[in-house]
């Protein structure tokens, strides 16, 4: 049967998407110039037509189409060349002609990771959609690019290329050659872990398990496929968590599943990582010893991933609902900042910083500074020029002696002139040994917990 209204939109360039936000029945999208793109998510009452405007910023309109989807429809192609944020009250003018229409105040309405979530902010997606592009513009010959970027990247990137480039006859093989490995560093794990999602061959990400199986992928993706709401998605995932092995479940958020039409492949993967997160959150019931708190504990510390995001997602869903989990989660966030890398961007920090705000629920001392350092976790970190001796920073050379490395005599000389330097020194020195420590036992236990909670106020 055919439908209307997608036959109206996509005889004028506009292609469905996964719905980003929740509430979202369907969502649709196209550029409605070089700097314009134009999104239109269709409601249970509404149409909301989001212009996303590279020069101007943005404008969102509410619009209620009525028994009349089809003519609205017909406005908005009319217009749709001619739509930006700073020029958008002529077309209103037209929309209010068959329909009510208003201006929909859309920071308000916009919660990070409770109905909306950011884009990634990691240099490797940006590098890998330009080799997707360039890829698709030329599938004869296999290409090769290799590029210099500001850290090392998600593993998952790695599985996000792999879904959007499958129907390529020659797969894109990109070289990413990061210009700062962190410390610490973002490929090992954390703690005494049962798994990791991937392990690491050099620079480059190798899954640690097999393929799921696909009715469980299926089931994980009917919730990804959704527009965006936490707390729907919880109480879908919680209706089938009893019925799916968690092992199985971690297997999607490692391989992913096919994407649902066209679409962002990456923030496709992120998606199922957090609805597989949700239901692994609900796995088994109870808190200490619980299947569950291992298995999302683990996640959380093992390589620097979005996996590591979804993890924290739905360990704050848990926090907000029990003050018993509440405080061995605020104790895990705690040790995840205080063990985020200071260069570079880090992909949890961000994710991290929201929720700790969101997690408190009211005006706390630190909630500043953590804002601060969201901020600043998003913008890459640390920006001061680090010094480095014997081809190591500050960081580097305490976690090389704590690990007992020798000696690095320039270090020594400049640490002994700098009392502010060598303050920082002994911090990385202590965030060191803290990792050490943590490696030796299982970080979800009481023993690892008390290592965690160290320096954090009660």
């Amino acid at each position: 049967m055919v439908d209307p209204l997608f036959q109206t939109l996509s005889i004028h360039g506009w292609h469905e998407v996964v719905p980003e936000r929740g509430g979202v029945r369907r969502q649709f999208e196209c550029h409605g110039s070089p700097t314009v793109k134009l999104l239109l998510e269709e409601r249970i009452d509404s149409f909301w037509l989001w212009i996303d405007d590279d020069t101007h910023g943005r404008a969102v309109l509410s619009l209620d189409p009525g028994s009349s989807p089809v003519a609205v429809a017909q406005v908005i192609v009319r217009h749709q060349a001619e739509l930006s944020a700073a020029a958008y009250l002529k077309a209103c003018r037209d929309f209010g002609r068959i329909c009510p229409t208003a201006i929909v105040a859309w920071e308000q309405f916009e919660r990070p990771y409770v109905n909306y979530l950011p884009p990634h902010g990691d240099a490797i997606c940006k590098f890998f959609q330009d080799v997707l592009l360039a890829a698709r513009e030329d599938p004869h010959e296999p290409l090769r690019l290799e590029a210099r970027l500001s850290e090392l990247g998600p593993p998952s990137a790695w599985t996000a290329l792999s879904i959007a480039s499958a129907h390529l006859k020659h797969r894109p093989e990109p070289i990413p050659r990061p210009n700062l490995m962190q410390t610490p560093d973002p490929r090992a794990a954390k703690g005494k872990l049962d798994f990791t999602l991937f392990t690491y061959r050099g620079l480059l990400p190798v899954p640690n398990g097999p393929a799921p199986d696909p009715t469980v992928a299926e089931a994980v993706s009917r919730i990804a496929r959704q527009g965006f709401s936490v707390g729907d998605w919880e109480a879908q995932a919680k209706a089938i968590a009893p019925g799916l092995a968690w092992h199985e479940v971690l297997s999607v958020m490692l391989h992913g599943a096919p994407m649902p039409g066209e679409g962002d492949p990456f923030s496709w993967v992120f998606r199922l990582q957090i609805a597989a997160a949700l239901v692994l959150a609900h796995v088994d019931r109870g808190w200490d010893g619980s299947r569950r708190k291992r298995v999302l504990f683990h996640l959380a510390l093992g390589p620097v991933d979005w996996a590591v995001s979804a993890a924290l997602i739905a360990l704050a869903r848990l926090a907000e609902a029990d003050l018993e989990i509440r405080r061995d989660v605020e104790i895990l966030f705690w040790f995840l900042r205080r063990q985020a890398p200071s260069k570079g961007y880090t992909t949890y920090a961000y994710v991290l910083s929201i929720l700790w705000l969101g997690l408190r629920g009211r005006r706390s001392a630190d909630d500043e500074e953590w804002r601060i350092w969201g901020r600043r976790a998003w913008s890459g970190g640390d920006d001061r020029p680090a010094a480095r001796h014997g081809d190591l920073d500050l960081a580097g050379y305490a976690e090389w002696r704590v690990e007992g490395g020798a000696p690095v005599p320039d270090w020594d000389r400049v640490l002994a002139e700098d009392d502010t330097l060598c303050g920082e020194f002994d911090g990385e020195c202590g965030r060191a040994r803290q990792r050490q420590r943590l490696r030796l036992v299982d970080p979800a236990s009481a023993e690892g917990l008390a290592i965690m909670a160290e320096g954090l106020a009660t």
